[in-house]
């Protein structure tokens, strides 16, 4: 009886490390998937994303090192420091894949046509530039293979 339960209980750990190592198998593969797979418009979306977050970051700080003169620069420097770590996040998540940047983009591309409309209403009509590459954008956020690395492909209805 004794001989039996040692020659079960390795057969079940060998079972049991197969199966963990077959998860993290399958997990590496489609991480590496997606990085191989990331269409070459949002690294590009993403680089731009982080320069600017970096932009921003300096900037709030800047700012805020004014702030000592006045109420307005340190809560404005506040702001523009946070746009800088929020933009650097959505780079990230681009990056990797994350559907949530997906949808932070679009919103952000969005409201920067909305300002740019109102920019261009105002007699500024180099916004016309920033209008069309954010529609651009938006075009290019809906191509399948954006929306499939983003896990957001359409499936047919069976």
């Amino acid at each position: 009886m004794l001989v039996s339960i040692s020659i079960v209980r390795p057969v079940i750990n060998i079972h049991q490390a197969h199966e963990k190592t077959s998860m993290q198998l399958c997990f590496l593969i489609k991480r590496n998937q997606l990085e191989r797979n990331r269409p070459i418009g949002i690294t590009i979306i993403a680089i731009l994303m982080i320069i600017s977050g970096i932009i921003f970051i300096v900037s709030g700080i800047g700012l805020t090192a004014l702030g000592v003169l006045s109420l307005f620069f340190l809560l404005g420097g506040i702001g523009t420091f946070l746009l800088g770590i929020a933009s650097l996040v959505v780079a990230w998540g681009l990056l990797k894949g994350a559907g949530w940047a997906w949808i932070i983009t679009l919103i952000i591309t969005i409201i920067s046509i909305i300002a740019n409309v109102a920019s261009l209403a105002g007699g500024n009509t180099a916004s016309i530039v920033g209008i069309i590459i954010e529609g651009i954008i938006i075009y290019y956020l809906y191509r399948p293979n954006v929306k499939s690395y983003f896990g957001r492909a359409n499936t047919p209805l069976a």
